[in-house]
């Protein structure tokens, strides 16, 4: 639910018949990085950039859970 969607990409993902925060999380447009901080590296993150939280890592498979949905998400794959 924190992850932050650009104007229109709901409405885009909603015309597709896709679910919007996993379009926004997957799609090949990225308008943001997900990056992973340590949590006693935080204060100088933020003073250095600005940054949405939208959650924590945890041990295993890598995946992005987006909550209720339940959808574990894969990058995007440019064609070669």
């Amino acid at each position: 639910e924190r992850l932050p969607l650009a104007p229109g990409v709901a409405d885009v993902a909603r015309m597709l018949g896709l679910d919007p925060p996993a379009f926004a999380a997957s799609a090949g447009e990225d308008y943001k990085l997900c990056v992973c901080v340590p949590p006693d590296a935080r204060q100088a993150a933020e003073a250095a950039a600005p940054i949405t939280w939208i959650g924590t890592v945890e041990a295993g498979e890598p995946s992005l859970d987006l909550g209720p949905r339940g959808a574990a998400l894969r990058g995007f794959e440019h064609e070669l």
